[in-house]
């Protein structure tokens, strides 16, 4: 992590711990929430990172043709994780795009009560930020010649909070790049979070194992409306122990080996858990080998019992026509067919 970001840590720690006024935690909760970072990557720089902010994206060159992919990790993350750059790059392979990586680990990685906690605040921050990206995207003030849309081998509201209560943020935008986001953990539900913020409608939202622990009655946690199409995939929702959540949160949910513990060639729940991004970069690189079979209700999933629709799992397109519950088989090794 480093002693730069142990000193914010601890810094945070005892700022949160100063006090007890509402008015005044709230304050701090959204300060050190702006320490969050975004750092934008595509087929121009794949292994070079652009940092980017809502302050500096007016002079910023992004290309308004590309797909915009929106990578959030989760608890105890950071983005020099390997999943975020393996999810990057498997987009970048198929298709070049505006990835912008969220790093939040100032306050991810931070127990995990207290990191549940910063959870509105980032996605607002988040939000806030995607709307000026947008804006940057689309506005008179970027200086980027358009260029056709990438191929498949070419370049080419109302909103809550963790518990429920309303979040008085206003964000505007005139136009929304093409926006998927994809969240792991906490992370996922952040990012339904931060889609409830902005004033345009998120394409898309693939979540990767969404947490649990807090969130199975909280009426903030990720929900189908909070984009036009989203994604779920779960591979440790069940158990006391799990990381995940076992209760349908999209449009179409997908339970790979039954969307537990264990999952194939799999010693421990974390790996379980991510097991849910490995399979997704495995979509990406791999497409139409993942195929999830439809189940009438969770109880036939649980039972494998799932005679239905055939629907493609993860992959890059961002809206597809189907809903409900999937399951599928995956074997234990990479690319898990």
């Amino acid at each position: 992590m480093g002693i730069p970001y142990l000193f914010v840590i601890l810094s945070i720690t005892f700022a949160l711990c100063k006090g007890s006024d509402v008015d005044g935690t709230e304050a701090r909760m959204q300060r050190f929430a702006e320490y969050t970072k975004y750092y934008l990557y595509s087929r121009q720089n794949v292994h070079n990172a652009i940092e980017l902010s809502a302050d500096t994206l007016a002079s910023a060159e992004i290309n308004p043709a590309l797909d915009t992919v929106v990578i959030i990790h989760g608890h105890i993350q950071n983005n020099d994780l390997r999943y975020e750059a393996d999810i990057k790059n498997a987009f970048l392979q198929r298709r070049d795009h505006n990835v912008i990586l969220v790093d939040w680990r100032v306050t991810a990685a931070m127990d995990y009560i207290s990191a549940f906690n910063f959870v509105p605040e980032v996605a607002k921050n988040v939000a806030t930020f995607l709307t000026a990206f947008s804006e940057a995207a689309t506005g008179a003030g970027n200086t980027t010649s358009p260029e056709e849309p990438g191929t498949e081998d070419g370049n080419g509201t109302r909103a809550y909070g963790i518990n429920g209560d309303e979040l008085n943020v206003e964000l505007y935008a005139e136009e929304a790049t093409t926006i998927h986001i994809v969240g792991f953990g906490l992370g996922a539900h952040l990012a339904g979070i931060a889609a409830r913020n902005l004033a345009v409608d998120v394409d898309r939202i693939t979540a990767l194992d969404p947490s649990g622990r807090n969130w199975g009655s909280n009426s903030a946690r990720l929900s189908p409306s909070d984009a036009k199409y989203v994604e779920v995939i779960h591979t440790d929702g069940y158990g006391n122990a799990a990381n995940g959540l076992s209760e349908p949160l999209g449009h179409v949910d997908f339970y790979p080996n039954g969307g537990r513990h264990v999952q194939p060639g799999c010693g421990n729940q974390i790996c379980s858990h991510n097991r849910a991004w490995e399979l997704f970069e495995a979509t990406i690189l791999n497409p139409g080998q993942l195929i999830g079979s439809k189940c009438k209700d969770l109880k036939d999933m649980e039972h494998n019992k799932c005679p239905g629709t055939k629907v493609e799992m993860g992959g890059i397109e961002v809206l597809k026509f189907a809903s409900g519950i999937f399951r599928l088989t995956t074997r234990n090794v990479y690319p898990f067919v």
